[in-house]
């Protein structure tokens, strides 16, 4: 517990009695701790340090405003033209800093002659920084400061969705195409210093602090639609500073707060944190200096909040409620804090470079300070870490470079010429920086750069994989989970999944991928039977039978299932009781599965038609005739359906008028569904080539083939914002870069993978002809888990309800989780 004495007194009091009453009523000392401050080790290793996406820095200072690389070496010593990858100059004026995903490096910028600017979303291709698109938002509102402008706010991204924030111009968010989802009237946030917090994603929200001279909140949108969710009002009259996230407790009574650093105005110098689902504040620390700049940080549970020109320094323990001022800092020191430069805290240990370029090291457990050093020039970029090593960037392009240690060591001073405000991004050993006139790239001149390939438009419209659902997390209605055949699944499941129960038949197998609703699985099966199993039992309900049995995947849509046979009929069966309603009659064996739309069914047929009935009824809507057999599943976005057969095409078919839209040659036939998101599709064939195809454009943007051993592709893909997963007869599990098209992993079994993979979470499942089920780490294609299920799997998983069933061609149905 801390008490912290104030004293009033006259100034015109003699200096001795002042002197006494300062003394008798206790003095301020520069460094406070509670009983909670312990020293911590310095670690070689930061737990930050142990992410999988090296790939990305999805926001302002990366993860979580954290300033460290999720891993990867970046270079010591670069500059001039050593160690550049490349350097291209920036449109306009900006000190926003870089956000990279994938292949793309994201900055925002504000161009032209008039007063006040444009201002807009820059997308750079990170293989050869050329300039992909630019996204304008409009014209720039209210004033600004002269040293950050109009755009100094970074942009986040959550790999599919890019939000821009542009002051009273608003809240904006993009797809990867620069195409404008929508836009969030955010009120006037008139300053006479402008305003440059960023945006930052939690959940399904995304988060903005509001700080404004007169009507300041912290506001919450939903990521997909834009709606408001949730505003609180805040008495600050601004703060610069960016919001960070903090995990309070565990298991059930676990939480998250979400704490903003400071504001101005007599009454709102506060640490203040909130309830980031609903914006209700949950405590707060008094006592920050007015005008605030850099954002907290976090380590082993506490909060950094430094503030003012050489002010304060705050180690906060969260979870707090009302004012916790005297009960929750566990360490504090009165001077030492930086006015704009962001601290970092890395591997237990706090640093912090001011503004003058003064640099300290402080064990973050119990606020003793380490070291000190003095750095050459002015600082406004935030410390950035990776591999043990910090970087500096000085307003007059200095970039220093000085070990993650208990001692000082300078390891190297890099000299950029020109001047510089914003703060490095680090993605998988590159290190991007954007100085005045140019973004740069530096990476070892010793590794090979990526391949710059063409990247595709991704998406026109704002449905990315994950927003097609699979009907939530307790279904799995249709082949691929969702009408779009994204194959992401939206339950999660166990890193080991246990084996719940098998069910087995006495003759046939299941070559089709079952699906799961209301709590039943429905399997068909080659021994003539559709069967509806329990899905906590493994437990039979009932079974359809036919003659001839299936090859097609059942589809469920309203408490009805609907199938076709090899026979070429086609049933809706009632769901509850296992009672045909009707049947329609094809000319050829179906292997196609059903999708939705509207109130209709549509599949496809052998017999070269793609049919389209009426739900209720069974009654044809429409036909659309192909020019050879159709075996695959159509796919649904909006609209539209995307089918590919033997015709060796991919077909856009209108489903209000059954008419194609367009067509793209894709040189074999296939018997793959294509998975689709917006304009684009993704599909493999027999001709041992896969397809990324731009449908509205109708051309190809890249092809893909295994490079030792080119295979056929008979399984569909699983899409995901970052990578295409597909298996092949080449006996592999293919993870290919979804912009680009080049390899990014490849697994490895003992038979053909004609099963289709399905993403949940960070796992890759997969079956194979070898008889096994595989789960693989989606980042890296590392082997998780795998049951040894014995007959051949050309079945794909369907994952609902924290549930995994796939089955065999020896006629067993097998479901995982997790066992009570």
């Amino acid at each position: 517990m801390m008490y912290f004495a104030k004293a009033a007194v006259s100034r015109h009091w003699p200096v001795a009695v002042l002197l006494g009453f300062v003394c008798l009523a206790g003095c301020r000392p520069g460094f406070q701790s509670s009983d909670q401050a312990k020293p911590w080790p310095l670690l070689d290793r930061d737990p930050a340090e142990d992410g999988v996406d090296l790939d990305r820095w999805p926001s302002w200072r990366g993860n979580n405003g954290s300033g460290i690389a999720a891993g990867g070496s970046p270079v010591v010593e670069f500059g001039g033209e050593q160690n550049v990858r490349w350097k291209v100059p920036v449109p306009g004026r900006g000190h926003s800093s870089p956000v990279v995903w994938g292949d793309n490096v994201l900055l925002t910028s504000a161009t032209g002659d008039t007063d006040p600017p444009t201002v807009s979303v820059f997308c750079f291709h990170r293989g050869d920084g050329r300039l992909l698109w630019r996204a304008p938002a409009g014209q720039a509102q209210g004033r600004t400061h002269a040293k950050h402008g109009y755009a100094s706010a970074s942009v986040a991204t959550d790999g599919e969705r890019i939000f821009a924030f542009f002051g009273s111009t608003g809240l904006f968010c993009y797809d990867f195409s620069g195409q404008q989802l929508w836009r969030a009237d955010l009120g006037n946030l008139e300053h006479i210093w402008g305003t440059a917090s960023s945006p930052v994603l939690w959940g399904n929200l995304v988060i903005q602090l509001c700080d404004s001279g007169e009507d300041s909140h912290l506001s919450a949108f939903d990521v997909e639609t834009g709606e408001q969710i949730w505003r609180t009002p805040r008495a600050s009259e601004g703060s610069w500073s960016t919001p960070v996230f903090i995990d309070v407790g565990a298991g059930d009574d676990r939480s998250t707060e979400i704490v903003i650093n400071g504001g101005s105005g007599a009454e709102n110098r506060l640490v203040i944190a909130y309830d980031p689902s609903d914006g209700r504040e949950l405590w707060r620390v008094g006592e920050t200096t007015r005008n605030v700049t850099p954002m907290p940080v976090t380590c082993n549970g506490l909060i950094f909040c430094v503030s003012g020109r050489n002010g304060p320094i705050r180690a906060i323990q969260p979870g707090g409620s009302g004012d916790v001022s005297q009960s929750h800092v566990v360490w504090q020191s009165r001077r030492g804090g930086p006015y704009i430069p962001s601290p970092i805290a890395y591997r237990n240990r706090l640093f912090i470079v001011g503004d003058n370029g003064k640099l300290a090291c402080y064990n973050a457990g119990s606020g003793k300070k380490i070291w000190s050093a003095k750095l050459s020039g002015l600082f406004t970029s935030s410390l950035v870490a990776a591999d043990g090593r910090i970087y500096a960037v000085s307003e007059q392009g200095t970039v220093y470079v000085f070990a993650a240690a208990d001692r000082f060591e300078l390891l190297a001073t890099n000299e950029l010429g020109a001047h510089c405000l914003t703060t490095p991004a680090i993605a998988d050993g590159e290190l991007f920086l954007r100085t005045e006139t140019d973004l740069y790239c530096f990476a070892d001149a010793s590794a090979s750069p990526p391949t710059a390939h063409p990247t595709p438009q991704p998406v026109e419209d704002n449905s990315p994989p994950e927003a097609y659902a699979a009907a939530g997390t307790n279904a799995w209605p249709l082949f691929r989970g969702d009408p779009g055949g994204t194959g992401v699944a939206a339950a999660e499941l166990p890193e080991r999944p246990d084996l719940l129960w098998t069910f087995t038949v006495d003759d046939g197998g299941f070559l089709s991928t079952a699906v799961i609703d209301g709590g039943i699985v429905y399997a068909a099966c080659l021994d003539g039977k559709l069967y509806a199993v329990d899905l906590a039992s493994g437990q039979k309900r009932w079974d359809f039978e036919t003659e001839l049995g299936f090859t097609a995947s059942p589809a469920a849509r309203d408490r009805r299932i609907f199938v076709g046979d090899s026979d070429g009929r086609f049933y809706c069966i009632d769901a509850e009781s296992g009672e045909q309603i009707w049947d329609f009659s094809t000319d050829a064996e179906i292997n196609s599965s059903a999708n939705f739309h509207n109130e209709n069914v549509v599949f496809g047929s052998q017999d070269g038609f793609l049919y389209c009935l009426n739900r209720a009824s069974g009654e044809v809507v429409w036909r659309y005739e192909s020019e050879d057999m159709i075996q695959c599943s159509p796919t649904v976005s909006a609209d539209r359906t995307f089918v590919a057969g033997c015709d060796a095409r991919l077909t856009v078919v209108d489903l209000i008028e059954g008419k194609q839209v367009t067509g793209v040659d894709i040189e074999a036939p296939t018997l793959c569904t294509p998975a689709v998101a917006g304009q684009m599709a993704y599909v493999g064939t027999t001709g041992e080539t896969f397809f990324a195809i731009d449908c509205q454009k109708a051309e190809i943007v890249w092809r893909y083939e295994n490079p030792e051993r080119s295979s056929p592709f008979h399984g569909s893909a699983a899409i995901t914002p970052r990578a295409v997963i597909v298996g092949s007869q080449d006996n592999q599990v293919h993870a290919i870069d979804r912009a680009s098209g080049r390899g990014l992993w490849t697994f490895a079994t003992k038979g053909h993978v004609d099963s289709s993979p399905v993403v949940v979470g960070r796992a890759v499942f997969v079956g194979s002809a070898d008889g096994r089920i595989y789960s693989l780490d989606l980042k890296t294609g590392l082997q998780r888990w795998v049951f040894d299920a014995g007959g051949s799997i050309l079945a794909s998983p369907a994952v609902a309800a924290g549930r995994l069933v796939i089955g065999t061609d020896e006629g067993d149905l097998y479901c995982f989780g997790k066992k009570e």
